[in-house]
């Protein structure tokens, strides 16, 4: 009876360890299978909308899973192929209001892009800039609307960005007009 016990409660156990990171990802966005991951971002001056994946809130064993945030299919081109791409700043500071972990209020950030379809070099993939406050940040500054705005805080110290080796899917769907 009591080696019984011990294997149901091993096969629960198992069960419990193989399913939570399942349903915990699955309800990331906030209800299950909530469909595509729209985000919004900022691009000159302007809320875009993209999506993170487009598979972002897939449990496809290819997903790359940052916190709570599905970022889609893992990229397999070179470094090199890499290094062109269009950039994606995530500004990791206070004052940031458009994304954060449902329910958590971890990992609060903004994103703002480098190109929208119809730029040169637009790219539904992105590199992601990682911005931190630099010596001089100004919480009153923010929103940082643009790339322009981004690189201008950089040169003068309010943010302090460094290119990461993420690549993401992260194609702008909505809220730009050429």
């Amino acid at each position: 009876m009591r080696r019984h016990s011990r294997m149901v409660m091993v096969l629960v156990m198992t069960l419990l360890a193989l399913l939570l990171p399942a349903s915990v990802q699955a309800n990331a966005g906030g209800t299950p299978n909530p469909g595509p991951a729209k985000y919004p971002a900022y691009y000159g001056g302007q809320v875009v909308t993209i999506l993170m994946g487009p598979s972002g809130n897939s449990q496809n064993d290819n997903q790359l899973i940052s916190g709570c945030f599905g970022l889609g299919p893992k990229y397999t081109g070179s470094a090199a192929d890499a290094a062109t791409l269009p950039v994606m700043y995530g500004l990791y500071v206070p004052g940031a209001t458009q994304m954060r972990c449902p329910g958590t209020g971890l990992q609060l950030h903004d994103m703002v892009l480098t190109a929208v379809p119809g730029d040169p070099g637009y790219s539904p993939w992105v590199v992601v800039a990682a911005c931190l406050p630099g010596a001089a940040f100004d919480a009153s500054k923010m929103p940082y609307t643009s790339a322009a705005a981004v690189e201008n805080a950089v040169a003068a110290g309010e943010l302090s960005c460094t290119r990461t080796t993420r690549v993401l899917l992260s194609p702008v769907v909505g809220g730009h007009t050429q």
